[in-house]
């Protein structure tokens, strides 16, 4: 494993904020993105905390801990790729983070890999990329993390300025997406 680099851990069911706190005292930088889930029971509104990526977090390895990640209460194993720990690209944690730092809403969203890949240029997001989508008038910026194969999504302000960073669009939504912005 790389010193500095970041790998997502798998945990047990319901336990990422757990494991993300258990690492954060023994010293890890530890990464369990969240989003805010509302649900109407009966006459109120419930708000829960739930992870964005439910059964993992991200820890950034430092070999100079004692305890090691997996040994961890509520991980279950790191994510590897073959035998060999699989690193999250620093750009992709990054993205995540600056998404669940912006005081907007986010939401978990299927994984897209391919798209009209984007860089934004104006607002709160500028400089994260990701992967554009629209849905009539609505535009939505989807960031990926790959090794995982999930992503999350959020609403883009309809002023936000971005790049077209890749080639064609595939999809209709995606064509549209391009339309928008040519």
């Amino acid at each position: 494993m790389t010193p500095g680099a970041w790998y997502a851990l798998r945990t047990k069911h319901s336990r990422e904020l757990f494991a993300e706190l258990a690492l954060k005292e023994k010293g890890y930088e530890a990464f369990c993105p969240t989003y805010l889930y509302r649900v109407r029971r009966r006459e109120m509104v419930i708000t829960t905390k739930l992870p964005l990526f439910p059964g993992y977090v991200f820890c950034r390895y430092n070999h100079s801990i004692a305890g090691l990640m997996v040994t961890t209460s509520g991980v279950i194993g790191i994510v590897k790729i073959g035998c060999e720990p699989a690193r999250v690209d620093d750009v992709q944690i990054e993205n995540v983070s600056r998404l669940c730092n912006a005081q907007v809403s986010q939401m978990p969203w299927r994984y897209v890999p391919v798209g009209t890949a984007v860089r934004i240029d104006s607002g709160p997001f500028t400089g994260v990329t990701g992967v554009l989508m629209a849905f009539g008038e609505r535009h939505q910026l989807i960031v990926s993390i790959s090794i995982l194969q999930r992503s999350v999504s959020t609403m883009l302000d309809p002023s936000t300025a971005v790049t077209v960073l890749a080639g064609p669009a595939s999809s209709p939504e995606e064509k549209f997406a391009a339309a928008v912005l040519a």
